[in-house]
C-alpha cells in the first residue's frame, strides 16, 4: 500500500478545520493586537492587554445555574470549593457540601446548591473546571484557539467573593490566559522559582513561601492577563463578587511525548529478554548487557523515535478535541491527523478512531491545490463552518 515515494516519505502531520483556526486566529487577535502567540512565547513574560469584550462569554448567573442543575462532579474534578485566609489554602472536604446525585445513567456526588452558597458567603472561591467539556461556547472557543495555536486548550472559571483570595501562592505548569468577566482582582506575580516546572518538577511549599514579589495587576472586567508557566501568582478578588476565566495552552514538553514511547519498547525483542542469573552476580558482565540493550535502544530510537514522537505530538492535539459537546456527532471532525502505519501506509487519526488511508486518500487530503495551483496545507472537504458563538463585542 501506498507505493507513491512522496507519500511514503510523508511525516506524521495533524489538521485542523481552516474556518476554524480563522476564527481563533481572530479571537486570538482581539485579545493581543498585532502580538503573535510565537512573540508571546518566545518573550515568556507576563502581558496585560485591557478592554477586551466579548458575547457569550459565562457569568456568575449562569455558573450558578450549573451548580443549581446538579450536573457537575466533584470525583470527576469539575467543581471544587477552595479558600485562603492566614492559614494558608484550604480545598474544603467534598463531605462539607457534596450530595449524590444521578446524571445520566451515572450517580456522581455534586455540590448541594444550598451548601455551595453558604459555604461561598463564608468567603469560599469556586473552581468550575474543565468548562470546555460542559459549555459549547467554551468548547468552540477553545477550539477554535487550539486550531490556530496548535496546542490543546482548556477552559476553567472562578467565582470570589468580595475581599476573598482562592488559590495560595501557585504556579501553572502550563501558559495561562485569564480573562476577568466580572468585577476586579488583583494578581501578585512573584519572581521565577522552577524554570520550565512540569506536573512532576512543581513548585514546592517551601519555595513558594521564599518567592519574591515583582508586580501587581490588577484586572477589571474585560482585563486580559497571560502569564507564562512557571510564574507564581495568587489572586484577591475586590470589593465586589469577581469572575475570571483561566485559559490554560497545554503545551506537550518533549518529555511527556517521549514518555509514552517506554510502551512500544516492548516490540523491541532483544529488550524483553531479561538479566541472566549469572549477570547478576558479575557486575562487569551486567554492565555489559545493559550497554548493549541501551545500544538497541538508541537504534531503535534512531531509526523509529523522531516518528514516533511527532505521530504522538499529534495524536495529543487530536484527542484534545474529544468530549467536546459542540462536535459530537459531527460529520467531519475539527482536527485530525495522518501518521505512517508499519507497512509503509497511513492512518488517519480522528477522535476516538483511527482509519487506514489509501494512497488517493491520502493525496486528497495532503496534496490537492487551490485555484491559483499552490498546495493547500489544510483539509478540504464538505463540511460547514463550526464557527465559536464568541466573538468580539
Amino acid at each position: 500500500m501506498a507505493s507513491s515515494s512522496h507519500i511514503s516519505s510523508r511525516p506524521p502531520q495533524a489538521f485542523s478545520d481552516p474556518l476554524l483556526a480563522l476564527v481563533g486566529a481572530e479571537i486570538f487577535a482581539a485579545m493581543f493586537g498585532e502580538l503573535s502567540f510565537a512573540e508571546i512565547e518566545c518573550g515568556q513574560r507576563p502581558i496585560v492587554r485591557r478592554g477586551i469584550h466579548f458575547r457569550d462569554l459565562p457569568n456568575s448567573t449562569s455558573l450558578w445555574a450549573m451548580i443549581d442543575a446538579q450536573t457537575l462532579s466533584v470525583d470527576h474534578h469539575e467543581i471544587r470549593l477552595v479558600r485562603t485566609d492566614g492559614n494558608g489554602l484550604r480545598v474544603v472536604p467534598p463531605a462539607d457540601y457534596a450530595v449524590q446525585a444521578r446524571r445520566g445513567e451515572s450517580i456522581i456526588r455534586t455540590p448541594l446548591p444550598a451548601r455551595a452558597r453558604s459555604l461561598y458567603g463564608q468567603g469560599a472561591t469556586i473552581a468550575f473546571q474543565r468548562l470546555d467539556r460542559h459549555l459549547a461556547e467554551m468548547a468552540r472557543l477553545c477550539a477554535a484557539l487550539s486550531a490556530c495555536l496548535g496546542h490543546p486548550m482548556q477552559c476553567s472559571a472562578y467565582l470570589s467573593p468580595p475581599g476573598c483570595q482562592g488559590l495560595d501562592i501557585h504556579h501553572d505548569t502550563h501558559d495561562i490566559i485569564v480573562f476577568q468577566i466580572e468585577g476586579s482582582k488583583t494578581f501578585q506575580l512573584f519572581d521565577v522559582v522552577v524554570d520550565l516546572p512540569v506536573p512532576r518538577i512543581d513548585l514546592t511549599t517551601n519555595q513558594a513561601a521564599s518567592a519574591q514579589p515583582t508586580q501587581r495587576v490588577e484586572l477589571a472586567a474585560g482585563d486580559v492577563l497571560y502569564l507564562p508557566r512557571g510564574v507564581p501568582h495568587c489572586a484577591v478578588a475586590g470589593d465586589q463578587e469577581s469572575l475570571h476565566l483561566t485559559f490554560g495552552i497545554l503545551a506537550q514538553s518533549w518529555a511527556s511525548l517521549v514518555e509514552p514511547l517506554a510502551r512500544e519498547l516492548y516490540f523491541i525483542e532483544p529488550l524483553r529478554r531479561a538479566p541472566a542469573t549469572r549477570e547478576i552476580f558479575d557486575g562487569d558482565v551486567l554492565q555489559q548487557s545493559a550497554a548493549t540493550a541501551v545500544g538497541h535502544l538508541i537504534e531503535w530510537l534512531q531509526a523509529y523515535g523522531a516518528e514516533r514522537i511527532a505521530a504522538l505530538a499529534c495524536e495529543t492535539y487530536v484527542k484534545s478535541f474529544e468530549e467536546r459537546p459542540a462536535f459530537a456527532g459531527a460529520a467531519q471532525p475539527p482536527a485530525f491527523a495522518i501518521e505512517p502505519a508499519p507497512d509503509d501506509g497511513y492512518y488517519r487519526i480522528e477522535p476516538g478512531r483511527r482509519d487506514r488511508l489509501s494512497a488517493a486518500e491520502i493525496r486528497q487530503w495532503t496534496n490537492r491545490e487551490d485555484e491559483d495551483g499552490q498546495p493547500n496545507a489544510h483539509p478540504r472537504g464538505d463540511s460547514t463552518p463550526r464557527a465559536t458563538s464568541v466573538d468580539p463585542a
